[in-house]
C-alpha cells in the first residue's frame, strides 16, 4: 500500500494567523472524530495528522478532510484548499 504525505504551510504567519489555526485546531478536536496536533515548519503554524499508520484507511483520511473543511468554515478567512482529495 502506498502512503503519501503531503506538508503545506504558510509563507508568513501573523498573530491572526496563528490564532485562527489553534482555533481550527481546538473546532476539530473538541469533535471527538479526529485528533489533529500541530508543529512549527520553519516558524510558521502547522496542523498534522498521522496518516501512515496501519489502521488508517483512505476513508478516514476523506472524512478528515470534510470535518477540516466544515470547520474552518466556522473560523472566518481561513482557505484550507480544494474540496475534495484522492
Amino acid at each position: 500500500l502506498e502512503r503519501n504525505m503531503l506538508i503545506a504551510a504558510r509563507n508568513h504567519m501573523t498573530s491572526a494567523f496563528k490564532t485562527k489555526h489553534e482555533a481550527l485546531l481546538k473546532k476539530i478536536n473538541e469533535t471527538g472524530s479526529a485528533y489533529l496536533t500541530h508543529t512549527r515548519l520553519d516558524g510558521h503554524f502547522t496542523l498534522r495528522m498521522v496518516i501512515a499508520q496501519t489502521n488508517v484507511q483512505k476513508s478516514h483520511v476523506q472524512e478528515t478532510w470534510k470535518l477540516i473543511k466544515a470547520k474552518a468554515a466556522e473560523v472566518k478567512h481561513i482557505d484550507i484548499g480544494p474540496d475534495n482529495i484522492s
